[in-house]
């Protein structure tokens, strides 16, 4: 409940209380938390309220900034990298599905009326289904972006590899990034004479964290280098972007001219790594809690009182 106080006199004119400072004869510090004590239970619970602290969560699907509220000193930051895409399918087989982008929780100390700031990661675009030439998906944005799925050989009905997903992240004012999110694996491609098992065609999820902060784009899925088949998908974006999927040989030779020999031609391409992601280990105490996420990227931001409060 915040705190109003009257101006004037004028019983119509407020003003909302965002700061309390208590001086000690000398000098003044802030108070983190003001309480009145409710005495009349004809206007709510008996007992001690805060006045300053409202609590309330924000959640945002887009790139932004927030000014921490009035009396929160404190939030619990969840956070999430986007999802890769899916392969392109060949006109008798299905591409790979997508890899999870990561999802990371951790409780950090902030400061009142200070601005945070967060990038959200897009997922990764869908491979082009059955035609020759078809286009890989696209990396979704974010922190980092995405690798993009490999393009399918030009002749025949093969599948494009799907693009990786972006990564998420938030910053504290000075741009300390408090945790990073990555993006998941883009599936690959389907091509229709020999295949990989499903596993192996799927994007990966992205599982690895670490905390010496380096960011990077997801490698690019490899095009076909056959006149038929499909193509790998691309990687995650992330503390370490992950790699781009290959393109399936069979232990075989490809050549582009006059074509691929015995067992190369026309088969499926790779899924790609997830990325890494990251938290801070000055800013968290202990490691963030994981997951997985199969959607595109977001932020929830769940204010707290100060410790002890």
């Amino acid at each position: 409940m915040p705190i109003h106080v009257n101006k004037n006199g004028v019983t119509s004119d407020f003003d909302k209380v965002s700061q309390v400072y208590i001086s000690d004869g000398t000098s003044f510090s802030q108070s983190k938390e003001v309480y009145v004590y409710n005495s009349n239970p004809n206007n709510g619970p008996v007992g001690w309220e805060p006045l300053l602290f409202e609590a309330s969560t924000d959640v945002f699907t887009s790139t932004g900034t927030i000014d921490v509220p009035v009396g929160a000193f404190r939030v619990v930051i969840n956070i999430s990298g986007a999802r890769g895409g899916t392969g392109g399918n060949d006109a008798r087989s299905t591409g790979g599905s997508s890899g999870d982008g990561a999802t990371l929780s951790a409780m950090i100390e902030v400061v009142p009326h200070t601005t945070l700031s967060f990038s959200i990661g897009a997922a990764g675009g869908n491979g082009t289904s059955s035609s020759g030439n078809a286009a890989g998906g696209v990396g979704g944005t974010g922190h980092s972006a995405g690798g993009t799925g490999g393009r399918a050989g030009p002749r025949g009905s093969s599948g494009g590899g799907g693009g990786g997903g972006g990564s998420s992240s938030i910053a504290l004012p000075n741009g300390d990034v408090v945790m990073l999110a990555a993006g998941g694996g883009g599936g690959g491609g389907a091509g229709h004479r020999r295949h990989l098992s499903s596993s192996n065609r799927a994007g990966k999820d992205s599982n690895s964290i670490n905390t010496s902060f380096s960011p990077s784009v997801g490698g690019n899925g490899s095009n076909c280098p056959c006149f038929d088949g499909g193509a790998g998908g691309g990687g995650g974006a992330g503390n370490g972007g992950g790699a781009g999927g290959l393109y399936y040989t069979a232990g075989s030779v490809c050549q582009i001219t006059p074509g691929c020999v015995g067992n190369a031609y026309d088969n499926d391409g790779f899924g790609a790594y997830g990325g890494a992601s990251f938290y801070n280990e000055e800013l968290i105490n202990g490691a963030p809690t994981q997951g997985q996420n199969s959607g595109a990227g977001s932020i929830t931001l769940t204010w707290l009182k100060a410790e002890g409060f």
